[in-house]
């Protein structure tokens, strides 16, 4: 099975040519789920399980592996537009054994079904500390789509990165106010906290 439905026929090796890029073909055994949102730790979090033997699938491998960010895009695309797609989790973290950061969080409730063994890590900060942090990299990725025509010729994946990125903010947040942001922000770590 590929993991994908008849309604989104795309295998994941035919979304581009040639290897994933993935680093190993063994079968994913995740074992720990970042269940925070971006901007309160992941990154850190990521670089203290590497240290300790993990390897961690973060949103910035998304990028680092050849055929992910397309395969991420094109899902993305297609649940934005309201069609439902099964995503391939196996043939994503192929050769990791943790998941943190977006846009795995917003997923939350599929990858506890597919590894029900995880254990759950929440990171969290500050709202208010938080927002602010989160509203400069959203306000990032606002300054790449307004300057896109020019960024293409300097990156490949931008369009990707600007599909994921749109996707995450509207999936994630109600609207780009503080107040949303920090609601939705708050109701997804007590969610959390209560799991």
């Amino acid at each position: 099975s590929s993991g994908i439905n008849a309604e989104w026929p795309l295998r994941p090796g035919m979304i581009e040519k040639g290897d994933a890029g993935l680093p190993n073909p063994s079968q994913p055994n995740i074992r720990i789920i970042g269940v925070g949102y971006a901007r309160t730790g992941t990154y850190s979090l990521k670089v203290a399980l590497n240290f300790l033997g993990y390897k961690c699938y973060h949103f910035e491998d998304i990028f680092l592996h050849e055929g992910h960010s397309r395969y991420w895009a094109r899902l993305l695309e297609h649940l934005q537009k309201g069609e439902k797609v099964t995503i391939d989790w196996d043939y994503l973290f192929q050769g990791y054994d943790a998941v943190l950061d977006f846009p795995h969080v917003l997923f939350l409730d599929e990858l506890r079904v597919r590894y029900p063994k995880a254990t759950l890590l929440l990171t969290s900060r500050d709202a208010d500390t938080w927002l602010a942090s989160m509203k400069l990299l959203i306000g990032t990725g606002e300054g790449l789509r307004r300057h896109r025509s020019i960024l293409r010729y300097f990156s490949s994946n931008l369009d990707d990165f600007l599909t994921i990125t749109k996707y995450i903010n509207t999936t994630a947040f109600p609207s780009l106010t503080d107040t949303d942001m920090v609601a939705a922000y708050e109701r997804h770590n007590a969610e959390m906290r209560a799991a």
